[in-house]
This record gives C-alpha cells, structure tokens and sequence, in this order.
C-alpha cells in the first residue's frame, strides 16, 4: 500500500516543481526585442567673438537705450509735476475767488505785495513802488476777476484820455480848437503778408508787382515809338 502511495505522490510532486520551475515573465519569452539604447548627439555651438566696428556699435546702442529710458523717466516726471502744480493752483485759485474767504485774499494780496517789494530791493524808490503795486495789483486781480476786469477797462478809457490831453498839449492846441485824435498805432501782423505790408511800407506784394508790370508796359511803350515814326 506504501508503495502504490508513494509512486502516485511523487510524479505529481515533480510535475508541481517543474511547472514552478518553468514560470517566466511576458518581458523575459523571446519574441520580444531588448530595447535598444537611445542615441544621444552632442552639438556643439561655435561662438564667434565680435568684432571692433561691432563692439562700438553695440556701445553704442546700449548708451543710446539708456539715454532713452532716463529721458522716458525725466518726461514722466515732469508730466506728472506739471499736472499736480496745475491741480494745486486751480484748487488754490478757485479757493481764494470764493465769496467767503475774504481773509485769504487779503493775506494772498499781502504776499504778492511782499514779493514783489522784495524782487525790487536792489533797485531806487520808484522801482521798489512798482514791483510792490504790480506783485499786490496782480494778485488782486487774481482774487477778484470781475472787479479787476471792470476797473481795468475804467483805467483804460482814463489812461486814453490823459494821453490824448497830453497829446493836444504837445501839438500846441488851444482850448477853442477841436481835440486832436491820437495817431493809429499799426497793426500787428496776423499772417505773412500783412508782415510784409508792415516791412515793405503801405504796398503789398501784389502792389508791387502789379507797379513791375505797368512798368514793363511803359517800357514796352517807349521802344515801339521810334518804330511807328519810321
């Protein structure tokens, strides 16, 4: 009975432990390929040096880069310098020509008056009294535009009338006389040929040229006399 047991068990034991012997993995059967190794190519990159015309060039550019960039900076600058004074004086400006703020236009006043007093310290009596009315003067027609645009045309039409006194005085007229007008001061040029009316005297140039060609015409004229005579 031992017998048969044991020839029974161990063909199947050998069976058993060559199959464990025969396992393998996908990877390992023979119809596939080992991978083959990637092919790595090294470049090398040739660098060429640069020449001396290029050298200055390239100076040249990165001065010429960094000009621009400072004059970008200066020019943001001073926009933004410009637009903030522009804000403060407007504000400023709006502040004191407000009907309340009688105080502040009398001190604004009183400032300009200073100023100028003391941009006329190097000079006489006579020009420290301008600079000092003309500094408060300015600065009270910044406080009061209507009042100072009122006077100021009130001003004008006297200063006329002293001068044109001042003027009959001058010329010897007597009282009985009609008052002589002030003579009409010229124009000041707007365009080119007004310019060149006021250089060249009370001709234009179409003046002058139309008088070239009457003169050509004389011209003209006095050469075919003799002929007719003949």
């Amino acid at each position: 009975m031992s017998k048969v047991i044991v020839r029974l068990l161990i063909p199947a034991a050998t069976l058993i432990a060559e199959k464990n012997e025969l396992k393998c993995r996908p990877s390992e059967l023979p119809i596939y390929s080992p991978d083959s190794p990637q092919e790595v190519t090294s470049t090398t990159k040739t660098v060429r040096e640069p020449g001396a015309i290029e050298k200055q060039i390239g100076v040249i550019r990165r001065e010429i880069t960094s000009l621009t960039k400072q004059a970008k900076e200066l020019q943001y600058t001073v926009e933004n310098l410009y637009h903030d004074g522009k804000a403060q004086c407007t504000w400023l400006i709006e502040y004191l020509q407000e009907e309340d703020n009688t105080v502040p236009r009398a001190g604004a006043i009183a400032i300009g008056g200073m100023a100028g007093f003391i941009l006329g310290l190097r000079g006489g009596f006579f020009r420290r009294l301008l600079f000092t009315s003309t500094g408060a003067l300015g600065m009270a027609a910044i406080c009061y535009p209507n009042e100072a645009a009122e006077y100021s045309e009130i001003a004008g039409k006297e200063a006329k009338r002293y001068i044109n006194i001042a003027y009959n005085f001058y010329r010897g007229a007597k009282k009985d006389d009609p008052p002589l007008e002030l003579p009409s001061f010229p124009k000041i040029p707007t365009s080119p040929s007004e310019l060149w009316a006021l250089v060249g005297g009370s001709k234009t140039q179409s003046d002058i040229v139309s008088d070239a060609a009457v003169k050509d015409e004389k011209q003209n004229e006095t050469k075919d006399q003799p002929a007719t005579k003949s």
